[in-house]
């Protein structure tokens, strides 16, 4: 007779074969993730366009030159626990008036390419911790429930006090222990134990390591914030609950308090404290939110801190022109009118904002969501102004593009041809054109460029743009 299992016996079974899955696909990640070949990929599709200098001075392309030994080596360190991450440079980023500068650590190349790669690595195992809503998408949204909505609503606004300075270690790594492969949460443990110092800080006086807190501007920050916030943003999805990194922001039709304790005493329980300010009241009162400010159940404006930000971006670059302080973007060749030309090009990519690789960068684009289109009218206005101050001519002026058409360019037609699109200039003599017009190349030269001199500079003018693009919608929220 067939002797059949008992229902423990078949459960330890299934448990054993459920195991031995677990581990084929953690052994499968890190050869996915962390083999050469896929470090190589990380490099050339993630890192090369967009280098930063770390602490050793290493650039992209001097890291390309020996990519195959270097990832060779990499590769081989994490499979036996032994790769050590340099020390991150620390950059100083001010956040504004009265606030505490924010502090980014800069990975070397090299270790760019590896934690970019254990990004991709988290989010195949936390593809549902990921926050990959942009600012003005979550604006939308809360637009379209006040729109459907007939009710003076109430709001609770909360701020997670230094988020990023205050996640716990061993609070996080127990997350992340319970779905990770332990060379990968070996080496995410060490990314955010690694020591961030400045440029002069002398190797004698290096701190041992970092012991609370995810540096901020690695390419691991953004999902290990969220894998850590991820069971409180699941709790509360049923409610109109929203969280941009540290602004949580509660809308219900009643009084918020008790989910606002809720949230503030979850918060608790990992460490996380809230600044003392939590800011509660009805829409009808007015709402700010992520730079936007909401007037009612219809209306949506930018704060007025927002506007004046970028109003004074938009006025320094003519300040400079009328002060002659541009003359380091190039030498003897630039003549008044090359530096009106130079101007013009700059302001209009302020104004207009500016496509690459598909992304949308720029102040419109980010407040694409705004009713108020009044204010896009009176900048345009103040931009006319300082022009005329400057002594540009009715002909120039007319040259320079206005906010009022770019909104309506960047909702309806973004890449009909008013915005700035880089991903449009294909062939050298079409990256020579815009090189000159920026400024980086002498407008009148003759000389010849080899292809390869041209595609660099190309790209170094593509990433100081967009990083300007990105310093005027930084300090939104």
């Amino acid at each position: 007779m067939r002797r059949i299992p008992d229902s423990g016996k078949m459960a330890a079974r299934k448990n054993r074969l459920q195991g031995t899955r677990m581990t084929q696909e953690r052994r499968k990640a890190f050869q996915e993730y962390f083999s050469p070949e896929a470090l190589r990929k990380v490099f050339i599709d993630k890192i090369k366009s967009k280098p930063s200098i770390g602490i050793d001075g290493t650039s992209a392309s001097a890291f390309e030159s020996s990519i195959r030994s270097e990832t060779e080596s990499c590769s081989r360190k994490i499979k036996s626990y032994k790769f050590k991450f340099s020390p991150y440079l620390e950059e100083v980023k001010s956040k504004g008036k009265n606030k505490l500068p924010r502090v980014i650590s800069k990975p070397t190349i090299r270790d760019k390419t590896l934690l970019s790669s254990a990004n991709k690595c988290l989010q195949s195992y936390y593809p549902d911790a990921i926050n990959k809503k942009l600012p003005n998408e979550i604006i939308r949204e809360i637009k379209e429930s006040l729109k459907n909505s007939n009710e003076d609503l109430f709001f609770c606004k909360i701020d997670i006090k230094s988020f990023y300075d205050h996640i716990n270690h061993e609070i996080l790594l127990k997350k992340l222990s319970r779905t990770v492969d332990k060379k990968t949460l070996w080496l995410i443990s060490n990314a955010i134990k690694n020591i961030t110092v400045s440029a002069s800080t002398k190797r004698k006086f290096y701190p041992t390591e970092n012991s609370l807190g995810v540096p901020q501007g690695l390419p691991i920050s953004n999902i290990l914030s969220d894998i850590y916030l991820h069971r409180i943003d699941k709790k509360f999805e049923s409610v109109n609950y929203r969280r941009y990194v540290d602004d949580i922001l509660i809308i219900a039709s009643k009084e918020t308090s008790k989910i606002t304790k809720d949230i503030k005493n979850l918060l608790y329980k990992i460490k996380l404290e809230t600044n003392e300010k939590t800011e509660e009241g009805q829409i009808s009162g007015g709402l700010e939110y992520l730079g936007y400010n909401f007037l009612g159940n219809d209306k949506v404006s930018v704060r007025d801190s927002s506007r004046d930000k970028f109003t004074a971006s938009l006025i320094a670059p003519i300040t400079r022109y009328k002060k002659g302080q541009d003359k380091s973007i190039g030498t003897t060749w630039l003549t008044i009118e090359t530096r009106k030309n130079i101007l013009i090009e700059h302001l209009n990519e302020k104004i207009t904002g500016a496509i690459s690789e598909k992304k949308r960068f720029g102040w419109i684009f980010y407040f694409i969501e705004i009713t108020d289109l009044k204010i896009l009218y009176d900048l345009d206005a103040i931009i006319k102004r300082e022009l005329k101050k400057a002594h540009l001519t009715p002909a120039e002026i007319s040259r320079v593009k206005r906010l009022s058409r770019a909104y309506h360019e960047a909702k309806h037609n973004p890449e009909g041809g008013y915005i700035h699109n880089y991903d449009t200039y294909k062939t050298t003599q079409e990256k020579i054109s815009a090189l000159r017009r920026f400024g980086y190349l002498d407008p009148n030269a003759s000389a010849a460029y080899a292809p390869e001199h041209i595609d660099a500079l190309f790209e170094r003018l593509k990433s100081n743009q967009l990083l300007q693009l990105e310093r005027d919608i930084g300090t939104m929220y």
